[in-house]
């Protein structure tokens, strides 16, 4: 067409998911590709919706005591670079209205791993959706904490928390596993369903606790649904699998290793189909 880039710019026709991200604003679409520190403060805080693409070679941090970037209602994000805070308690992100993230396989979103920092935190006391594609590594005291949503952690991606990995509060969640999940902490949980869900893991996948849960079903009445292809099991101590609502099941496919160092599958009326591997340690597999 013969227009430069430039001419567009001057005349105001580059979208403005180019624009640059200011630290306070309402329904901004903006890019950043360079360090955006907001020290003892918020790097961006959102009181609208906040459409935010880091590139790269886009750094995102702060000190601050709540989480570096916030928007008070939805986030669309498109993570390449590095989003994280270093003080104890605080957090990399918080959306209260739901959020649509990709992370890439460059990006990095931590929360401070010490003191309850969440890395990706969406929703308010357990409402909200979060829809996440990741490629990358996300992390924290408690790396994802959602309501609702759909988790795609894909092959060579790693979601990993010092308490919990992923913690849904929701009754409609779906966690689809093909890299790795996973808790270091004693008595942590890598995936955490505090109202039932779906997990799926796949073959290739690692779903690991150090000394505690790998994956934990915490209600009574909200059944969880399991299908493992890949590996889930407990290093140091623990059961692989706790699930308290009766009707709960785990299918474990041929490709599918479960193992506890104390014991693998620990349900309360739960259904188990099994063609692969199950074994506890110093329990009974079942």
């Amino acid at each position: 067409l013969g227009v430069s880039v430039l001419a567009l710019v001057a005349a105001g026709a580059v979208s403005s998911a180019f624009a640059a991200c200011n630290p306070t604003g309402t329904n901004q679409t903006c890019t950043n590709s360079t360090t955006l520190d907001g020290g003892a403060n918020r790097a961006i805080y959102d009181s609208g919706n906040l459409n935010l693409t880091n590139t790269s070679t886009g750094v995102i941090k702060s000190t601050v005591v709540l989480s570096t970037v916030v928007t008070a209602g939805t986030l669309t994000l498109d993570n390449a670079g590095s989003i994280y805070n270093t003080t104890a308690n605080a957090g990399a992100i918080s959306a209260s209205g739901g959020a649509t993230v990709t992370n890439r396989v460059t990006g990095i979103i931590e929360g401070k791993a010490s003191g309850g920092g969440v890395g990706l935190n969406v929703g308010v006391l357990g409402v909200g959706t979060l829809r996440l594609e990741n490629y990358g590594l996300i992390h924290g005291d408690t790396a994802i904490h959602t309501g609702d949503g759909t988790i795609n952690n894909h092959v060579g991606a790693t979601i990993v928390g010092a308490s919990q990995g992923v913690l849904t509060d929701g009754t409609n969640s779906t966690i689809n596993n093909d890299g790795n999940i996973f808790t270091n902490a004693t008595g942590g949980q890598a995936i955490y369903l505090t109202s039932g869900g779906t997990v799926n893991t796949f073959q290739g996948s690692l779903t690991q606790a150090d000394n505690g849960t790998a994956i934990y079903g915490y209600s009574e009445t909200k059944k969880v649904a399991i299908d493992n292809a890949g590996q889930v099991y407990t290093v140091n101590g623990g059961d692989a699998i706790v699930l308290n609502a009766a009707g709960s099941t785990v299918v474990n496919e041929a490709t599918g290793t479960i193992s506890g160092r104390a014991r693998a599958i620990v349900t309360s009326g739960g259904v188990i189909t099994n063609s692969g591997t199950i074994r506890g340690g110093t329990g009974p597999a079942i």
